[in-house]
């Protein structure tokens, strides 16, 4: 299996990161392309045209990084072509609609998206994000000197849920105080910021009791890797509710699930104090991941879409 890699998380081969791991682990030849090559188009239809690979894989999720002309060249090397994306834009780009005529099929971590393509006749499916578990993994000799934490940017406005995301804050520091951590950019009172180092994100995560999920919309089997990245440090997810979230955790078995701020507050208080029941859910909440949420399950799901192409 021949894939060709296009797209964010193809940062060279000196420092692979998850993704890049796992799409090796599955080819016989591997070759890919950053997207932030200002040649992007012209190289990445040259690499193709050489390589002729059985998958064109592309994370792309910017508009001015590939044309249509140029996804149509990538098609015409006879390639199955797909483009994923971890993240969500709404309303859906009109570009990506234009690029998704003219490839195989778009691959989006919700099902809003995928409905809404395949409503206009475009190819569409779910594949949802993974999470590195060489990176974000347990450690019982670390300290759990802290009791809740919220990691994540305070973006204003600019998404559905970022008013209710500046209430978790402001909630949890009147109901808990200093016991609670909040990191991420754009808050005042922010601890620190940890977008830049995964492994620093996982050191941090490893030292919480309990650690808070909310993305930033509600769409359909949507949560950003943050859950996972919780949950892959063996970490109580405290996770706001979100539609179809049942088809993929239990709760009360391996993910705690809050849908107002007063039930967040009561179910933190609640597991902050009965450790035997938050370090069972945590623990089995590890083990669910590791079986459903990787890079390589990920990709492994990838692969299956292709097979039924």
């Amino acid at each position: 299996m021949k894939i060709l890699h296009l797209g964010l998380c193809a940062n060279g081969l000196d420092n692979l990161n998850g993704v890049q791991k796992s799409l090796i682990k599955y080819s016989t030849e591997y070759r890919e392309l950053a997207t932030g090559d200002p040649d992007f188009n012209t190289k990445s239809v040259e690499m193709a045209e050489a390589m002729k690979p059985d998958i064109i894989f592309m994370q792309i999720q910017n508009a001015t990084v590939i044309t249509v002309d140029c996804a149509k060249k990538l098609k015409a090397t006879g390639a199955w072509v797909c483009n994923w994306t971890g993240d969500v834009r709404s309303p859906l780009p009109q570009w990506y609609i234009d690029i998704g005529k003219v490839i195989d099929i778009t691959l989006f971590t919700n099902l809003n998206d995928v409905t809404t393509m395949l409503e206009m006749g475009i190819n569409a499916d779910y594949l949802d994000i993974g999470f590195d578990p060489e990176v974000f993994f347990p450690d019982e000799r670390e300290l759990k000197d802290f009791d809740i934490s919220f990691l994540g940017n305070n973006y204003g406005v600019k998404f559905p849920l970022s008013e209710f995301r500046r209430g978790i804050a402001a909630h949890m520091e009147v109901a808990f105080g200093s016991n609670f951590h909040l990191y991420g950019n754009g808050w005042t009172n922010s601890r620190g910021s940890m977008n830049h180092s995964q492994e620093e994100e996982a050191n941090f995560y490893r030292r919480n009791k309990i650690a808070i999920n909310c993305s930033h919309f509600d769409y359909i089997r949507y949560s950003s890797d943050r859950m996972l990245r919780i949950m892959g440090c063996g970490v109580l997810c405290m996770t706001k509710w979100y539609p179809g979230l049942e088809a993929d955790y239990e709760d009360g078995h391996n993910v705690v699930v809050w849908r107002t701020l007063s039930e967040l507050e009561e179910k933190c208080k609640y597991y902050l104090y009965h450790e035997e029941e938050r370090q069972k859910i945590a623990k089995e909440g590890w083990r669910h991941i590791n079986k459903i949420r990787t890079f390589d399950v990920m990709i492994e799901g990838l692969l299956e879409i292709y097979k039924k192409r």
